[in-house]
C-alpha cells in the first residue's frame, strides 16, 4: 500500500474528518484534500499527516512484525 492509500484507510478506520488533522497540524482542510490527492507523499509531509492523524512514522528491520494495527508502506 502506498503511504496516501496508507493515510486515507487510517482516516476511514479512525472516523477522522479532514478539518480535525487540519487543525491538529495548524494548516488549512484545503491542503489536506490536496495531499491526499497526490500519488505520493515526501517523508516530512507524510510524518506530518500521520502526526494528525494521531499515528507515527517509523522504520522497522525487514522482517520484524508489523504491530496488529500497523501498515505496511510499499
Amino acid at each position: 500500500m502506498n503511504i496516501v492509500d496508507a493515510i486515507k484507510k487510517i482516516i476511514a478506520d479512525n472516523g477522522l474528518k479532514k478539518i480535525e488533522i487540519a487543525n491538529a497540524e495548524n494548516i488549512s482542510p484545503q491542503l489536506i484534500q490536496s495531499r491526499l490527492k497526490q500519488k505520493d507523499l515526501n517523508t516530512k509531509t507524510a510524518a506530518q499527516m500521520l502526526r494528525g492523524c494521531n499515528y507515527k512514522l517509523v522504520a522497522i528491520p525487514r522482517g520484524a512484525a508489523i504491530p496488529k494495527d500497523g501498515i505496511e508502506i510499499d
